[in-house]
């Protein structure tokens, strides 16, 4: 069958699932779109709490990307067509890439589909994602240059997953362009092809 929508906002095939809730990369570019091109926080107070979430948030992930992984295994063990699995919220596996490469052999599709969740309250978004913020979604886009680059653009899929008024751009959220206006020139930025962007985004 032809595509049609996974819950947030991915092109998917008939069968999908959602198990977590879960050019060469530049290197010295990314350590300064990661840093916010060398702007600091003083507000170290604040810092070092949002630190703190996401580093939970890190470890948590760590768990739902080996349960998903495991799933994955059963759902091949079964006879299931593996190129026809979609494996959202992917971005919550960013800091435990072994395992987004081992998802990838096995043919899946990894959506990323919280690009852009940047809500007016910092600390809301940091709970409920480890790259909820401008730092984070650089370290995202530099994953994606990388996966694209080891040869698995065709097995990526990018969404903005909004889900709730606060993220349109009139209410402070960064809104539906923000994929293509933000996401993809810092992607671009840090080594991902053009050719890579066309397959992820076609």
């Amino acid at each position: 069958g032809g595509p049609g929508l996974l819950d947030n906002g991915c092109a998917t095939s008939t069968s999908s699932t959602s198990l977590l809730e879960g050019g060469t990369v530049d290197e010295s570019r990314t350590e300064s779109l990661e840093s916010g091109g060398g702007r600091r926080s003083n507000e170290g107070t604040h810092t070092s709490a949002r630190s703190a979430q996401r580093q939970r948030a890190v470890d948590a992930g760590e768990a739902a990307v080996a349960a998903a992984l495991g799933a994955l295994l059963v759902l091949q063990a079964e006879g299931v067509q593996m190129g026809r699995v979609i494996v959202a919220h992917a971005q919550l596996a960013v800091f435990h890439k072994r395992h987004l490469y081992e998802m990838l052999r096995l043919g899946v599709v990894l959506c990323f589909d919280g690009v852009g969740t940047t809500w007016p309250a910092p600390d809301v978004a940091v709970a409920r994602d480890p790259l909820g913020d401008a730092a984070g979604e650089a370290k995202l886009a530099r994953l994606v240059a990388e996966l694209a680059h080891r040869g698995f653009a065709s097995q990526l899929l990018v969404s903005h997953a909004i889900s709730s008024a606060m993220q349109f751009c009139r209410f402070g959220g960064a809104g539906f362009l923000h994929v293509h206006r933000s996401f993809f020139p810092t992607a671009r930025a840090l080594g991902l092809s053009a050719a890579d962007e066309s397959k992820i985004t076609k």
